[in-house]
């Protein structure tokens, strides 16, 4: 709980760094499609929360880990999303 203050703040950073990428294809692609990844984007997100949680309540997972995993799942994504846009 303690670490998880941290990590779910840190998410809406993220997720406003996600639309940098997701913003610039809208240009090329339709607005429903940027708009269905980004729906996509969260659902996975908040399953990887889910799944954390239980991880660290049957003891697979240290706290620290189970708080910052879907962060850091979801930063890996940004930042190769943002790297293969910058390609194009």
């Amino acid at each position: 709980e303690y670490y998880r203050k941290f990590s779910l703040p840190a998410s809406t950073l993220l997720f406003a760094l996600l639309g940098v990428p997701l913003g610039a294809a809208i240009r090329t692609s339709s607005r429903m499609a940027g708009f269905g990844l980004g729906i996509l984007i969260v659902v996975f997100y908040y399953l990887l929360l889910i799944v954390a949680e239980f991880l660290n309540k049957s003891g697979a997972l240290p706290p620290l880990a189970s708080a910052w995993l879907p962060n850091t799942v979801t930063g890996l994504y940004v930042v190769w999303l943002t790297w293969r846009m910058g390609k194009k």
